[in-house]
């Protein structure tokens, strides 16, 4: 049974610690965000967290603790449901393959589809920004069992608007490896720069 370990977001099957989706996915975080300041990405972490902490409570029916700051970015949610009337499965659910674990924001159906949800308060979301939430949707993906799922990030904004993201159809317009092989290359490569660190001690 996986475990998360609240304290330093750490996932654990017994006494084996797997590395998130997030830490194999910080190996393109520089070029997506390394030229803005420390302050600035503090600062919107801990936006980004009040808002999935508040979109989170509205999905389980209870109410949101919401401020200035923060309602623009849950009213698109909420329109966004009111649009797309989502039936979820999971909800801030915790999975985990033999090589990662993760915490998918929701899975479920919208219509006959399957769906699995990223939600994403990005300002500026540039191209690194795409390619990240196209391998993470898919990385969970492996984990969750569904035959053939859809994969969409959805991008809340400041104006209160939103933009449903389609992982699966932005990927075959825009790159040219499939992401079936791209997101397994991607956790080689974490691992194989686990390997060049252990190497060094």
């Amino acid at each position: 049974m996986i475990q998360l370990h609240e304290e330093d977001h750490t996932y654990w099957d017994g006494d084996k610690q797997l590395p998130s989706v997030t830490q194999i996915l910080d190996i393109l975080s520089y070029q997506e965000f390394g030229n803005i300041d420390k302050a600035t990405l503090e600062y919107a972490s801990r936006r980004g967290t009040a808002i999935h902490e508040a979109t989170e409570a509205l999905d389980l029916g209870f109410p949101a603790d919401v401020d200035g700051e923060t309602e623009p970015y849950v009213r698109a949610y909420m329109d966004f449901t009111r649009d797309y009337k989502p039936s979820w499965h999971g909800i801030e659910d915790i999975v985990y393959c033999d090589e990662y674990a993760g915490t998918v924001d929701r899975h479920g159906q919208i219509g006959d589809m399957d769906v699995i949800l990223d939600i994403k308060t990005v300002g500026s979301p540039n191209r690194l920004t795409y390619v990240k939430v196209c391998i993470q949707t898919y990385l969970y993906s492996m984990c969750l069992g569904y035959g053939n799922p859809k994969l969409f990030a959805l991008f809340l904004r400041k104006d209160g608007t939103y933009r449903l993201f389609d992982c699966l159809k932005w990927w075959h317009d825009n790159m040219n490896t499939p992401l079936w092989a791209a997101a397994p290359e991607l956790v080689k490569t974490y691992y194989f720069i686990q390997s060049l660190k252990k190497g060094d001690k």
